[in-house]
């Protein structure tokens, strides 16, 4: 009896080093913007206590705000997903990847509706606040996360696969990941520019916090 899991493994380390060899620019741009956001990172961890000015005396008091700790959990869930995404499109697992991408995505909604008190426990967060070409994401992201068509599912198990992929299901779905250069682009791409807008959200948290940005160059960090 045969491992199936073995031979999708197998399939994936081949597909992830085409993509290593194709996406080396795309990857660059990644590392670069997680660079970006690690600095703002750096300044936020353990910075567990504010100064508070008392009878001419500077205390320093343990930060105890519930809205905050709630939104520092759900930024740590979203950003966490980042190395899977990327992991998930160089070996071809397309379908997951944009699954997280949906999650990345309503992630970054939320974490202002936490701030604003509009955190649903029903419903997916609202996106209409994101900009426009990320609500156009969305759509899509939902289709391929529900496999709710029958494209969205043929997206990660195609027809007929490639020359070297043998395994196919009777009606010529394929039973192993197929490299596509256009679905990883896209999936890479859009994560790209969702950790640029959670860039976004780590430094207008840092500001609320009392923590000042350095502008470029600048070798201090001041907190109020």
């Amino acid at each position: 009896m045969r491992n199936w899991d073995d031979f999708i493994a197998i399939e994936a380390g081949k597909i992830c080093n085409i993509s290593e060899a194709e996406f080396t620019d795309l990857l660059k741009q990644n590392a670069a913007t997680s660079k970006l956001l690690g600095a703002s990172l750096d300044l936020m961890l353990n910075n567990l206590s504010t100064p508070e000015l008392r009878n001419g005396i500077t205390h320093q008091v343990v930060r105890n705000d519930p809205v905050q700790r709630e939104w520092e959990a759900t930024f740590s869930a979203v950003n966490m997903v980042g190395p899977v995404i990327i992991s998930l499109a160089m070996q071809g697992f397309y379908a997951a990847a944009i699954c997280l991408l949906r999650h990345e995505l309503e992630g970054v909604a939320q974490l202002k509706h936490i701030l604003d008190g509009r955190r649903s426990k029903k419903y997916a967060p609202s996106i209409s606040h994101l900009e426009e070409r990320m609500r156009k994401w969305y759509p899509a992201l939902s289709e391929s996360a529900h496999l709710s068509s029958d494209f969205a599912a043929s997206m990660q198990a195609p027809l007929l696969g490639n020359p070297d992929n043998l395994a196919l299901l009777p009606h010529g779905n394929s039973m192993l990941p197929v490299y596509n250069k256009k679905i990883a682009e896209e999936v890479i791409g859009i994560h790209i520019e969702i950790r640029k807008e959670l860039i976004k959200r780590v430094d207008e948290h840092l500001e609320r916090i009392g923590i000042k940005i350095p502008d470029a160059g600048a070798g201090t960090v001041i907190t109020n």
